[in-house]
């Protein structure tokens, strides 16, 4: 089942989603959008959505240096990666498979179930805990586990939501974008049989309670990938909500699954792509956790699954390279174009569609091409005339894809494969020939110009002359002087900056070294709703740490070991107990239960990052995944020798191997999955205090 990409070899056929989805019906995109554009309220909250997406990522972009440059590099990025795409596969797979992974290549959507199942049965797993993912969607992997006796669970709150309604996610990145929070309100009071207010905070409780059982219980977890570093064989997974880290440390098995394309080959072309991705789908400048999994549980670890599986999914993708359809493999999967396309913005996700069956997991402007390349044109005709050619989508693209001519190429491909057959089509086809060449183009405007003598008034007035006419004239009366020589022109480029250092900052020896990258780290964190507290010493860190614990009345603390942690402890009155890595060694059963009942969890963290707030928190031994991650209050105790001014510096610095798991966290847990409302805490911790000492 494993083996490299090969040319020319096709895509499975029925890898789109098929039957037993609600609203499926017959009449492809036409049918489905005209259905759409009836319903008023599925016009309303998706304009509000689309709306609110757009500002926020106009927001995001604005606060970038140079992100127009930034764009048209990871352009480049991505054209050199996919012109060499077979030899960074077999990179990542020897990286990852050094790391302790196993990298499968799964050549369609049966072959990519089939290794699925197989993995799932090996291990016993009747429960599967997944996080969101569109190739899964892409290959019903769902309907195969349930067929098999495995009951998939989807953990995304908005996966979740269109799970139990027997629907198709609606949106790239907002899955229930569609549904008011009367809706959700039922389909969990059915799901669950209890009595839930439709009020976004008592839905988000139950979202997190049910779920919080299958994440403790499930046999295996299903994640997709944003995308895989071949330096390292790292999968990195990006999510707001935290079921993303449930999903790859709670299991004792996970499947990790993405597309082929998904490859960034050093870190430097991942940190691009990072900075990017959030600011381009949620206006964030990182999501809230990203998670980099470099293999299974390593010795010494606390936590984490035994093994992990990696499957690469072509499914008709190698076939498109070297093709005018390559560039649709760029695509970050980011949601950007759907957010500005006027005709996504008037029909829906679920328009998206063959002649018969269920809604693609593609929609908008990327899924009306990547839709009929990877599924068929001829069960997909309608999707290429889905667009109106207006180029708000080439605009919006962080890897400035060029959507609308692929949408042009496939309805030429439409036409040449006797596909179209529509009245209007043969009326366009005799226009094109008539029109094909500037000559008939003049004469046929002289034409009208004379015709409308004889229609009447109601017929606007042509223009005396014809633009070409006009632009002549123009161009003959331009003045042309000589151009003189402008002689030596000096570089207008500045100097370039110095090299960065190798390696973190040193550590600061003032307050004032350190004022403005910690205020540029406080601001940040606290935009994305945690808590910054800044103290004079070790000392004093560990005591406003110990001051919050008493205020918020804790019970139970989790902890790692490790400076400047060790020794922490309650003071006799505190009234809360500690429990540490250490205090379980050899029971990761009896660990994992206290880290599910603890009431806070507290960590120090490898860097802090201050573009974007964010902690890097790394397992190790003495270091679990769980502290920061199933309590509901996250405290962290950092030294500012740590700060980093952003992910590229980070990065550059950073040396030797990567952990098994290291994640980014930006914030508290968060989700705006029903009417797009703000909820905290939906699965990870719902408050984040950083305590900053020099």
């Amino acid at each position: 089942m494993s083996g490299g990409i090969e040319s020319g070899q096709k895509s499975d056929q029925e890898s789109g989603p098929k039957s037993g989805l609600k609203g499926d019906h017959k009449g492809g995109f036409r049918a489905a959008a005209r259905i759409a554009i009836e319903d008023v309220k599925l016009g309303r909250s998706v304009e509000a959505a689309t709306g609110r997406f757009r500002d926020a990522r106009e927001a995001a972009l604005a606060e970038l240096p140079d992100a127009d440059t930034l764009r048209d590099h990871f352009k480049r990025i991505r054209a050199a990666t996919l012109a060499d795409l077979p030899a960074y596969l077999e990179t990542f797979k020897a990286n990852a498979t050094t790391a302790g992974a196993q990298v499968h290549f799964a050549r369609d959507a049966a072959d990519a179930r089939e290794l699925i199942l197989e993995i799932a049965g090996s291990h016993g797993a009747a429960l599967a805990a997944k996080s969101k993912s569109m190739t899964t969607e892409e290959i019903r992997l769902n309907e195969a586990l349930e067929a098999a006796g495995v009951r998939p669970v989807e953990t995304d709150l908005g996966e979740w939501i269109v799970q139990l309604a027997g629907e198709a996610p609606a949106h790239i990145i907002a899955p229930a974008i569609h549904k008011t929070k009367e809706q959700v309100a039922g389909l969990f009071v059915a799901e669950s049989g209890e009595d839930v207010p439709a009020e976004i905070p008592a839905l988000t409780a139950l979202a997190r309670r049910r779920l919080r059982e299958t994440f403790l219980r499930a046999g295996i977890g299903i994640s997709g990938g944003n995308l895989a570093v071949a330096e390292t064989g790292s999968v990195v997974l990006v999510t707001n909500e935290g079921n993303g880290r449930m999903v790859t440390s709670l299991p004792p098995v996970h499947v990790a699954v993405l597309g082929i394309e998904k490859i960034a080959p050093t870190w430097a072309e991942a940190a691009a792509w990072l900075s990017l991705l959030a600011r381009s789908a949620t206006g964030q400048p990182l999501s809230i956790y990203t998670s980099v999994i470099t293999g299974p549980k390593q010795p010494g670890d606390v936590d984490g699954p035994e093994a992990v599986h990696i499957v690469l999914l072509d499914n008709g993708r190698s076939r498109l390279l070297g093709t005018k359809y390559e560039e649709v493999l760029q695509c970050i999967r980011c949601g950007a174009c759907l957010n500005v396309c006027p005709v996504y913005r008037t029909a829906g996700g679920h328009a998206y569609r063959g002649e018969t069956g269920p809604p693609s997991p593609y929609s908008g402007p990327i899924g009306a091409v990547v839709t009929p390349l990877l599924f068929g044109l001829e069960e997909h005709k309608q999707l290429p005339q889905a667009s109106s050619l207006c180029g708000a989508c080439r605009d919006v693209c962080p890897a400035r894809i060029d959507l609308p001519r692929m949408l042009v190429e496939l309805r030429n491909d439409t036409v040449a494969a006797g596909l179209d057959g529509t009245a209007a089509s043969t009326l366009a086809r005799l226009a094109a020939g008539a029109l094909g060449s500037g000559r008939n183009f003049e004469f046929a405007a002289r034409l009208a110009r004379f015709g409308r003598r004889f229609a009447g008034g109601d017929l606007p007035r042509p223009a005396a002359k014809s633009f070409r006419e006009t632009w002549r004239e123009a161009e003959t009366n331009l003045p042309n002087p000589p151009v003189a020589d402008p002689g030596p022109v000096s570089n207008p480029l500045p100097e370039p900056p110095p090299a960065a250092p190798a390696g973190l900052p040193e550590p600061w020896r003032s307050r004032r070294q350190f004022a403005e990258p910690a205020r540029r780290f406080r601001e940040a964190l606290e935009k994305a709703h945690g808590e910054v507290i800044l103290t004079e010493s070790a000392a004093e860190a560990l005591a406003e740490a110990r001051r919050v614990l008493r205020e918020i009345g804790v019970m139970t603390v989790v902890a790692d070991e490790g400076e400047p942690l060790d020794g922490f402890a309650p003071a006799p009155d505190d009234g809360w107990r500690i429990a540490r890595p250490g205090d379980h060694a050899g029971d990761p059963e009896g660990w994992r239960a206290v880290c599910a009942r603890a009431d806070a969890g507290l960590t120090s963290a490898e860097a802090l990052l201050a573009e974007t707030g964010s902690l890097v928190v790394s397992s190790g031994p003495g270091r679990s995944r769980l502290v920061s991650l199933l309590p509901p209050i996250h405290i962290a105790v950092v030294p500012l020798d740590r700060l980093a001014t952003d992910l590229f510096t980070w990065l550059e610095g950073r040396t030797g191997p990567w952990p098994a798991n290291t994640v980014l966290v930006s914030g508290p847990s968060k989700t705006a999955d029903i009417e797009q409302t703000l909820s905290v805490g939906v699965h990870g911790p719902a408050r984040l205090v950083v305590v900053l000492f020099p």
